[in-house]
């Protein structure tokens, strides 16, 4: 296994409202961006998925399938990327494997001062599913257009 590139240790929210912690580690691999999610609390046996290895192009997209996986099980992730107007750029995922992303606001270009840590933990995060996300993402886009 490659060095951590990074690891956060982040709240989960649990069926029933719970808070739990949980690891993500991050590594760049020669097939690319793998996100490790490890419980450091132990869940609810009814919680079954979310624990492994999430390998993909950049690390954002290996962070919504673990969201995915978790969404499955009622779990809540939260951390800053988890907001409904959280996206990364284009070049963000590129250059530095999706970690960074803006806070858009419809009608707003994004700006580097909305940048923020997708992993940064933030118990206050008002939960996004990703599908919610993913249509915020392309409103905001067409918001710009208008």
């Amino acid at each position: 296994m490659d060095e951590p590139e990074f690891t956060y240790e982040t709240p989960v929210r649990v069926p029933g409202g719970s808070l739990l912690r949980a690891q993500l580690v991050g590594t760049e691999g020669s097939y690319g961006y793998n996100l490790e999610f490890d419980w450091l609390d132990p869940p609810p046996d009814a919680i079954t998925r979310a624990i492994g290895v999430f390998a993909q192009d950049d690390y954002f997209e290996a962070f919504l399938r673990v969201r995915r996986s978790l969404e499955d099980d009622g779990c809540e992730l939260l951390c800053k990327g988890c907001a409904v107007d959280v996206w990364p750029s284009g070049t963000s995922r590129d250059m530095g494997g999706g970690v960074r992303a803006y806070e858009m606001s419809l009608g707003k270009p994004a700006s580097t001062s909305s940048l923020v840590d997708i992993f940064e933990p933030d118990p206050r995060v008002r939960y996004s599913q990703v599908s919610d996300q993913e249509e915020y993402f392309q409103r905001w886009l067409n918001s710009l257009r208008q």
